[in-house]
Order: C-alpha cells, then structure tokens, then sequence
C-alpha cells in the first residue's frame, strides 16, 4: 500500500527539520537530488514516483511558512539553509500529548530520525505542526 501524500510529506519534512534541528545555528547545503535518493532508497515508492519534485515541494512548503530561510541555487538545490526563529521555537516546543520527560519537538525528531523509524518521526512531525497549528486562534 502507497503513503498519501501528507504521509509522505511528514516523513519527508520530519528528516529535514531534523537535520537542519541538529545543525543549528550552521546553515547548511541541500543536494535536493540526493536527499531524494537517500529518501527513496529509504521509504520506496511506487514506479513513476517523482522523489526530486517532492523534495522541492517539502522545502518548498518550509521556506514559504517561513519554518526555514534558504538560498536557491541552479537546479533546485537550496544553499544557506538554517531554521528560522518560528522553526527553532516549533522545534524547541514540548508538545502536551507527548511530553515524554519534556523532550521537545526537534529532539523527538532528531531521534526519530536517527532511529530510522518512519512511523515515529512522521508523528513526530504531525506533533510538531499541530502544536504550531494550536498556537493560533481561530
């Protein structure tokens, strides 16, 4: 069975944030190209599949709710990517329904990710957003 797309984009924002979570304050280079190997060699998809676009959505995404700052470069690689001050402060929060001795979001990431768990960092990065979401009033 496929992953939807919001899965798929969990997964895929979970490894981001928590790479550029466990750099901070260094800004980083995005191969886009590569991490789209990487990800696809870790959470295949079906035939046809296209990882690199995805990836470029992901960050995309990011860099527009302002999660992370980047620089363009020629063929959709990013330059200088670093965490914002809301991407540091979603990622230092410690989301109520977790609270698993009040590590916060980008810990619960970073060791997620490290892990290799898919399922763990998608719900970490599901917790991330929705604590992100609820800081809102509507």
């Amino acid at each position: 069975m496929s992953q939807s797309n919001i899965e798929k984009f969990d997964y895929y924002a979970g490894v981001i944030l928590a790479r550029l979570y466990e750099a901070f304050p260094f800004e980083i280079d995005l191969d886009t190209q590569a991490m789209a190997d990487e990800l696809a060699s870790k959470n295949p998809q079906p035939k046809g599949s296209d990882e690199l676009a995805f990836v470029g959505a992901v960050l995309d995404f990011l860099l527009e709710y302002d999660f992370i700052k980047a620089s363009p470069l020629v063929g959709g690689s990013f330059s200088d990517v670093r965490l914002t001050l809301k991407g540091l402060g979603v990622l230092k929060s410690v989301p109520p329904s977790i609270d698993q001795k009040h590590k916060s979001n980008g810990e619960l990431l970073k060791q997620a990710a490290q892990s290799g768990a898919k399922s763990l960092l998608a719900n970490a990065t599901q917790a991330l957003i929705s604590t992100y979401i609820q800081s809102f009033k509507f």
